[in-house]
């Protein structure tokens, strides 16, 4: 935990993009070293239900990011819906508990990203990148002029 935060204040410091996420109800969002970072203006904390990327279970997660714009995330909570039910398919979310039909534990299957929320985190990566080359290629450009 101290190592992400001092390297998510590195990557600060270098102007380089970077996020950690865990459970939203993970020990690691009330640490201090992590608290001290979600203060900063410099750094957003978004909040995710992985049912609005497409799983019957919501499993909240946290992002702490730092240098991305992770904007397109607030889409992906489930907020508004009656308590206990999902707001994009209006039934309940599965329980992550216990063995599906196939014999697995529900947390084994829940445990990889959904597609969704993959596709989002790394086109915020990709922007940044883009910008930085278009920014690069704008001094260039300037620099022949």
């Amino acid at each position: 935990m101290r190592f992400s935060a001092e390297a998510l204040r590195a990557c600060r410091s270098g102007g380089i993009p970077a996020s950690i996420e865990n459970p939203r109800l993970s020990r690691l969002w009330i640490c201090p070293p992590i608290t001290a970072l979600k203060r900063l203006r410099t750094f957003n904390f978004y909040i995710v239900g992985f049912c609005m990327c497409g799983t019957p279970w919501k499993k909240p997660t946290g992002v702490l990011a730092v240098g991305l714009n992770l904007e397109q995330l607030d889409a992906l909570r489930c907020l508004g819906a009656p308590r206990g039910l999902c707001r994009r398919t209006g039934k309940p979310h599965q329980v992550l508990r216990g063995l599906n039909e196939a014999g697995i534990f529900r947390t084994k299957v829940a445990e990889g990203y959904p597609k969704k929320f993959c596709q989002v985190v790394a086109r915020a990566y990709d922007n940044f990148w883009v910008q930085q080359i278009g920014d690069s290629f704008g001094h260039y450009v300037k620099g022949i002029s």
